[in-house]
């Protein structure tokens, strides 16, 4: 659960947390404070304005302590006007995130230089939950990873390479949990060679817990009356935790070739956009599961805070942004039955997901947040001519059962029916197991979706079928009793889903099965720690069962920053549970895949 920051508001309109008894940036010059403590600090942004890369680099600033963002604002406006090339990521983690409301009180007092990147903050702002929350800037090249949670927590769960520390966040002596040496540890983890560092304290146990995990520091002038503060550097060459069978090395990253077209190949296409990477886009003739007229989108959440529940809250947050970008998205509010037998899990639900779910007293959950995606809306997909590409990805859908070797897949057959009604009002959507949705704009009612196993010799075949349509209206109805008798069919879709044993999407190289058998069988912890896989040329993004509009802007971003060396938006538990190579790992850990 994730506390309330807990603030008042002094006289002059700083905002001062009661908890910590602190506030939360300096009451007469807030703005050179930070850029004196931070920017100054790490050498930003010469830094920025001297390096030599490709429009597809990138620089990393973490942060601990986002409160109000003063110094992911800073950090942004000094970036957009160094005319940098490449992207910045900010990475930064809060334990006690302010809401909305806060942030526009605390915003009140900025230059009005920062007005309108403290605007498209808040437009963004994103707090759904503990865990991490990707938020895109795209014009100006800027990516803030927003991770809710414990510092050390927070930190211990992110794969990246940090360039420049921002250390901020209470005062050790008023926030001794956050400043210990777990969190020393992480920092280094995340460093590498010339990762600098800045923070405003110059307490000795910081400096002597940082020195003695790799920085090597030195004393400057504090800011105002603060005597003294801390800068430095990382002099060693960093590490990770990523297993070795869990990297996507990449030779080039010059060009990439997507096949297929649906909303797995047009999310690349938006992330490789983003980071001007030319890309062709080769259409694939596989039936896909990306035409439905009206494609819902919705986490599913459980009543424990799951690996995939937290998948599915990050990835819906995720792709109804990029979808409100691309002016097809509706926000709707999904109402689900609650049965007497199922009171005690919805309560746990809401309890854990707060952001996502409400219990409205009586016999339904309220989930907020969710909403639809107008497929008809949706722009068609840019494309370039690209000669010998340095990676392909395949994103066809059905089409991955050409790597049935390295994954298990099913092919299940969905469809869904259009009617309409004269008798019945619905404002937003009915959901159980089953969805109905309302008439809106142009569209008539819809409900589905079945989900049929497809035999192997099936798997061409996705025509519509009067008896899934009868199928439909009968699970509609027992959503809204008395539909069925007056509903008017006016058309359908069918489409191919593929989904693995877990129902989880698949994102990573196309491996090679016998090198990974033949270099980690049998099992060890020591085979793991050196196995380094060849630089792949090939990827796979698919397997999204029934969930593609939600779960697929997400794992396309998190594929490419993995080849662009990029921090990964999302835990990195979660990613491993993704990757393309776990059926195999697993079956070598059983032994069920032994060397020849």
């Amino acid at each position: 659960m994730i506390s309330d920051p807990d603030i008042e508001w002094l006289a002059n309109g700083i905002p001062r947390s009661r908890q910590f008894e602190d506030i939360y940036f300096d009451a007469e010059s807030p703005v050179q404070e930070s850029e004196y403590n931070f920017l100054q600090g790490n050498d930003l942004p010469r830094r920025w304005m001297h390096r030599s890369c490709d429009p597809w680099d990138s620089f990393c600033i973490g942060e601990t302590g986002f409160g109000t963002g003063l110094n992911f604002l800073l950090a942004l406006d000094a970036w957009r006007s160094s005319h940098a090339r490449g992207r910045l990521h900010y990475v930064s983690v809060e334990k006690y995130p302010l809401s909305t409301d806060q942030l526009v009180r605390a915003h009140a007092g900025l230059p009005s230089v920062l007005a309108p990147l403290a605007h498209a903050l808040r437009e963004r702002y994103v707090t759904a939950g503990r865990g991490f929350h990707r938020i895109e800037f795209p014009a100006w090249r800027v990516a803030l990873t927003l991770i809710i949670d414990d510092a050390t927590t927070g930190l211990s769960q992110l794969e990246a390479r940090v360039d420049a520390w921002f250390l901020d966040g209470f005062s050790p002596s008023r926030n001794p949990d956050m400043w210990n040496t777990e969190l020393y540890r992480q920092l280094a983890r995340l460093s590498g060679e010339n990762t600098t560092l800045a923070t405003f304290t110059a307490a000795g146990h910081v400096r002597r817990g940082l020195e003695s995990h790799g920085f090597r520091l030195r004393k400057v002038a504090g800011f105002g009356s603060k005597r003294e503060r801390l800068v430095g550097y990382f002099a060693e060459p960093g590490g990770s935790r990523l297993p070795g069978w869990a990297r996507c090395p990449v030779a080039r990253r010059d060009s990439v070739q997507v096949r297929g077209h649906g909303i797995s190949g047009r999310s690349l296409v938006d992330a490789l956009s983003r980071r001007s990477v030319p890309t062709e886009v080769v259409q694939a003739p596989a039936a896909s599961g990306s035409g439905v007229p009206r494609a819902m989108v919705k986490p599913r959440l459980s009543a424990d805070r799951s690996p995939a529940a937290r998948l599915f809250s990050s990835a819906c947050s995720y792709a109804t942004a990029m979808y409100q970008r691309w002016d097809c998205f509706e926000p709707q509010v999904v109402r689900q039955r609650v049965r007497s037998s199922e009171q005690d899990r919805a309560r746990k639900m809401v309890a854990n997901w707060p952001d996502w779910l409400h219990w409205n007293g009586d016999d339904e959950l309220l989930c907020r947040g969710a909403g639809y995606v107008d497929t008809g809306r949706l722009a068609d997909v840019p494309s370039n001519s690209v000669d010998d590409p340095a990676i392909r990805v395949d994103a066809t859908g059905i089409g991955l059962n050409d790597y049935s070797r390295q994954i298990p897949l099913t092919a299940y057959r969905g469809q869904v029916t259009l009617f309409d009604t004269a008798d019945h009002v619905l404002d937003g959507v009915l959901s159980d197991g089953h969805y109905l949705l309302g008439p809106h704009r142009d569209h008539p009612w819809q409900t589905g979706a079945t989900f049929d196993h497809m035999r192997p010799e099936e798997r061409g075949a996705a025509e519509p079928v009067a008896e899934d349509d009868q199928r439909n209206l009968e699970s509609a109805e027992a959503l809204l009793p008395g539909l069925h008798e007056s509903a008017r069919i006016r058309g359908h879709w069918a489409g191919l889903r593929m989904a693995t044993p877990d129902r989880l999407p698949v994102a990573g190289p196309i491996i090679d099965v016998e090198q990974y058998v033949e270099a980690l069988s049998p099992w060890s912890a020591m085979r793991e720690k050196n196995f380094q896989p060849a630089a792949a040329r090939g990827f796979i993004l698919g397997a999204l069962g029934s969930r593609g509009f939600t779960t697929a802007p997400l794992c396309a971003e998190l594929l490419v920053s993995q080849w662009f060396g990029e921090p990964w938006p999302i835990e990195r538990d979660i990613a491993l549970l993704l990757h393309s190579a776990r059926f195999v790992i697993r079956e070598i850990k059983r032994g069920e895949r032994t060397a020849r």
